[in-house]
């Protein structure tokens, strides 16, 4: 006796079953596997003029003038995406979506390794982007001839946000970017000291959306230690009886 498995000819998949004594009552129950998401990758970045991912998740532009927006996919193990890719910007204000120019390729994404795309070149008389304003980056592309979504639904949405000549990327998100004045946010050297009643829970994430720090309380103040930290952008999450999210640019001093 065996179990076969077949996803199409060509997948077919044979599996033995120990012998089942005749005089026994054999049960057998099949279960759908959990499908696996298409994409097991969909990274948004910054990079420089060497095409090079900016690890720090912002670009100065008063000492960087060029850059570029890109994005790294792979798709999930025995799985494959082979179609158009794009990217929009989208103000969390108004909900007004812009093309991010140069991103509009057709791609064969398998999953053996990443395929990056770029944007055209970036610089401060053609910014997308309205100093002040966070938007909401979006990878679309299309399966069975529908427009979809790239990436998992169920992580933090990909961020940026102008603020003069700076540009950050972060993930978080999106209804809780601006901060929430229940909470005050300050710095103190290398501590970030938050005040305000009613705070629970107090984390920290790096630009790509991975747990740095994580400090509970019940009373009105907490302390998180930036000492030792990588510089770059951060977000602090606040939670209590209301949340907050505030963007952390560490220097490293």
């Amino acid at each position: 006796m065996q179990l076969e498995l077949t996803a199409d000819e060509d997948g077919t998949q044979r599996y033995p079953i120990n012998p089942i004594h005749d005089c026994d009552t054999a049960y057998l129950e099949v279960a759908k596997a959990e499908e696996r998401p298409l994409l097991a990758k969909a990274e948004v970045f910054l990079a420089d003029d060497s095409n090079d991912k900016v690890e720090e998740g912002y670009i100065d532009l008063a000492k960087q003038s060029l850059f570029k927006l890109g994005v790294a996919l792979r798709a999930s193990e025995g799985r494959t995406y082979e179609g158009p890719v794009k990217m929009w910007s989208e103000d969390m204000a108004t909900k007004e979506r812009t093309q991010v120019q140069g991103i509009d390729d057709e791609v064969i994404v398998s999953s053996s390794y990443d395929v990056p795309l770029f944007s055209y070149w970036l610089r401060k008389g053609n910014l997308p982007w309205a100093d002040g304003h966070t938007y909401r980056i979006i990878v679309m592309g299309q399966w069975e001839g529908v427009d979809v979504e790239l990436g998992h639904a169920d992580e933090p949405s990909y961020c940026l946000k102008r603020e003069g000549d700076l540009v950050t990327l972060f993930r978080g998100t999106p209804t809780q970017i601006e901060g929430v004045q229940a909470f005050g946010v300050r710095r103190e050297g290398c501590r970030l000291v938050v005040s305000g009643s009613g705070t629970r829970t107090v984390r920290l994430y790096n630009a790509n959306g991975q747990l740095v720090r994580q400090i509970s309380t019940c009373g009105k103040q907490a302390v998180v230690s930036l000492r030792g930290m990588p510089k770059g952008a951060y977000l602090l999450r606040l939670e209590g009886k209301r949340n907050g999210c505030w963007r952390i640019l560490w220097d490293g001093r």
